[in-house]
């Protein structure tokens, strides 16, 4: 009963087989990637300057199953099942003084902010189909595959998350003495790093052919 709810749900949707009953289809798939970059100089005095500097990237790629959802089989595209909505940003701030002739601080603030999103596929659970099994970590996809036939995975992940943060603040100073030169400072970097991710949460299933000659 359950593969015959599967079949209900994933091939009649499908694009239309033909007289063999192969189904050829295929993925959509659009990326948009774009990058920002800025910065700013301000000379407050000769002896003082400041400047900024802003930098952001990002890649929009929705998964094939988005463009079609009334073809299931793209969810399990190989790694094109999977959709991203990445983001990564730089942000620096500098002030450089100089304190005498022969003496110069430089003070500078960063932060380093990358925020990924791995986007799955919702369709249906083990259970949405009558598999008795425990589906509370994957409530909306299912993964197995078929020797010969087809296989639904969305790439074995739902909504995956990752959000590496870094932030730093230096201080340096240097001084020039005769024909020596001196280097001192300090500097504190502060970085967390957060994550959700579900890899093979559903569980992976293989029907392969070793008893019956088919998948």
């Amino acid at each position: 009963k359950p593969a015959l709810n599967i079949l209900n749900r994933v091939l009649p949707k499908a694009p239309t087989p033909d007289a063999c009953g192969q189904v050829i289809y295929g993925a959509r798939n659009i990326s948009d990637e774009g990058q920002l970059v800025g910065r700013v100089d301000y000379q407050l005095n000769a002896n003082h300057s400041v400047f900024g500097r802003f930098v952001r990237s990002h890649l929009d790629n929705p998964p094939p199953y988005a463009f079609s959802p009334d073809n299931i089989l793209t969810v399990g595209v190989g790694s094109s099942g999977t959709g991203y909505d990445n983001e990564a940003k730089s942000i620096a701030l500098g002030d450089t003084y100089l304190i005498g002739p022969n003496i110069v601080q430089s003070f500078r603030v960063a932060a380093n902010l990358v925020d990924v999103w791995r986007i799955g596929n919702a369709y249906f659970s083990y259970c949405d189909v009558g598999v008795k099994t425990y589906c509370g970590y994957a409530p909306t996809y299912t993964s197995f595959s078929i020797a010969g036939g087809f296989g639904l995975s969305s790439n074995n992940v739902g909504d995956n998350k990752y959000h590496p943060h870094n932030y730093a603040i230096t201080d340096d100073v240097s001084l020039n003495h005769g024909s020596h030169q001196f280097s001192f400072g300090a500097s504190f970097t502060y970085g967390n790093y957060k994550s959700k991710s579900d890899f093979v949460a559903a569980g992976t299933m293989t029907f392969n052919n070793q008893d019956t000659g088919i998948g």
